[in-house]
């Protein structure tokens, strides 16, 4: 069982008629989804800087474990309204990488659907007026500028 903040406790495994159900943390959260269609606003950039750093600091603690979650998406980040604590939920499809060379693999170019940098670019570039730009040197590394307009 993970004991990781920033993810959802799972408690038990409990017979339920002919099946099973498990039983979870309820922290009073809800999608991120639903979060920004209820509110019917953008984030304001700083309410989304939080929401990424919290998932960043999460996802850094969950890879230094060698786990992937592999299924990021807007329905599987819980929001709780009022306190705004994120949680990530949905480990279905996650991978607990081996552990003396964990190597991370993309898709061959061409062969993604390019949805994940689709939905990135029109929440960053087009709804906060962010920009990035990618500077990338064989050899020598890269480097990501994001440069936050200032509201006036």
């Amino acid at each position: 069982m993970l004991s990781i903040p920033g993810i959802i406790q799972t408690y038990s495994l409990e017979p339920f008629q002919n099946a099973y159900i498990l039983v979870m943390e309820d922290f009073g959260g809800i999608s991120l989804k639903d979060y920004f269609a209820n509110n019917n606003y953008v984030a304001y950039r700083e309410e989304f800087l939080q929401i990424a750093i919290s998932l960043c600091d999460t996802l850094d603690i969950l890879y230094s474990q060698i786990i992937i979650h592999k299924d990021i998406k807007p329905t599987n980040i819980l929001i709780n309204p009022e306190t705004k604590e994120v949680k990530l939920i949905d480990f279905t499809i996650s991978s607990l990488l081996p552990q003396k060379t964990p190597t991370l693999k993309t898709k061959a170019v061409g062969k993604g659907t390019g949805l994940g940098l689709a939905i990135a670019q029109s929440i960053v570039v087009e709804k906060h007026g962010v920009s990035i730009q990618c500077n990338s040197s064989p050899g020598q590394g890269t480097e990501f500028v994001i440069l936050l307009p200032v509201q006036q």
